[in-house]
């Protein structure tokens, strides 16, 4: 059968849009990257300010430096990592079920604190972490809701306005933009609601703690290991000052 259906020329033929694709591409790719940056970057800040608030609690009067918490951090960084990413796929597969992702998300929310106050790690951590949050789950709980409800509270505030203003002013892609805005503030709120999660999370870890008669007598000998010189010249300081002390 001869097909008599001209063939589209000039004008008439449809236009492939790779600009179009090719943003599309880009914002894939930048969110995944920003997906693992985010990810990287919130683990050092928990570790650090676990660290800190640690030694707040343990000894206040011993000098605080923000240097010394980022590399206990970086000692532990890789168990760190692999924890929270092995219990992060965890909790994940149990929402499949629900209610035992939500089980595993509480049972496994002082992994972080676990990791770098008591060096363990992987399946240890999670255990660790499971038996430490029954002693005070209520707290937990609580923390937890807390988590959740401030940044989803925060960016409602923000992308409704947005939304609204880019909708009457008639803006082109304005969900787009929307969006956009909405992420760029999430990341900008993460840095102030992180810490402080983090800050409530240490300070529930030591309280568990305390609430099963533990010592911490391990912890605070890290904090004199760390306090130890490292080369001759800082063994000969400290021993000078000992000797102009007890003169």
């Amino acid at each position: 059968m001869r097909n008599d259906t001209p063939a589209l020329t000039g004008p008439d033929r449809p236009k492939i849009n790779f600009s179009t694709q090719a943003s599309g591409t880009f914002e894939i790719v930048l969110s995944i990257v920003m997906f693992f940056a985010t990810f990287f970057i919130n683990a050092v800040i928990v570790g650090a300010t676990i660290r800190m608030v640690t030694q707040l609690f343990l000894s206040p009067l011993r000098p605080l430096q923000l240097g010394t918490a980022y590399r206990a951090v970086k000692k532990r960084l890789k168990p760190l990592l692999w924890t929270i990413v092995l219990a992060s796929i965890r909790w994940v597969l149990g929402l499949i079920l629900i209610i035992p992702g939500i089980l595993m998300f509480i049972r496994y929310s002082m992994v972080p604190s676990v990791v770098m106050m008591e060096g363990l790690k992987g399946r240890a951590a999670l255990k660790r972490s499971k038996a430490l949050v029954k002693r005070c789950w209520r707290t937990v709980l609580v923390i937890l809701c807390l988590q959740w409800a401030i940044p989803t509270a925060a960016t409602s505030l923000i992308a409704v306005p947005v939304a609204l203003a880019l909708k009457m002013a008639q803006t082109p892609r304005a969900p787009i933009l929307t969006g956009r805005a909405t992420a760029l503030f999430t990341v900008i709120l993460n840095t102030m609601v992180v810490p402080l999660i983090a800050t409530m999370m240490a300070l529930v870890y030591l309280k568990a703690r305390q609430i099963g008669g533990e010592t911490l007598r391990e912890v605070l000998s890290q904090f004199e290991e760390e306090d130890t010189p490292r080369t001759k010249w800082q063994v000969r300081m400290r021993e000078r000052l000992h000797v102009t002390t007890k003169a």
